[in-house]
């Protein structure tokens, strides 16, 4: 059987979900898909951009429309969605933290917080300054 892109994705959340992080890798996922871990690769140049890809399937599942309002019901709303979205799988804080401290995966979440910043009329440097500092709030405090 072929696989594709978000076949793989899918049994990596899986295999997430019931072993974790630590036990999340090419060769665990390969195994469950019946196939050789180079056919990952097929999909994924490395590790870091599965992790990236399920990080990014995670927020995805767990975004919620924009409720509206002042800037700071955007900002409490879009950091209630990433919560959820962090605690809907196993190890999903740590995970997406990690992809976020490379550089990897969405920056919905930051430009979600900056861009409600900014409509309501404050600084573009502010607002990025301000949604780095929430983000980093929301991932430390679901990772505790």
């Amino acid at each position: 059987m072929r696989y594709h892109r978000t076949d793989v994705v899918e049994r990596a959340l899986g295999v997430l979900d019931q072993y974790g992080l630590p036990d999340l890798s090419m060769r665990r996922i390969a195994a469950e898909l019946g196939v050789q871990p180079s056919a990952l690769y097929h999909h994924f140049a490395n590790k870091q951009a599965l992790l990236a890809a399920v990080a990014d399937e995670i927020l995805a599942r767990g975004a919620r429309p924009s409720a509206g309002g002042t800037w700071d019901q955007q900002v409490i709303g879009l950091s209630r969605s990433l919560r959820d979205a962090m605690l809907a799988y196993r190890d999903g804080a740590e995970l997406i933290s990690t992809v976020n401290a490379f550089g990897l995966g969405s920056r919905k979440p930051h430009e979600g917080m900056a861009e409600a910043l900014v409509d309501d009329g404050f600084d573009e440097a502010f607002a990025r300054t301000a949604a780095t500092t929430i983000l980093h709030f929301v991932l430390g405090h679901v990772s505790h």
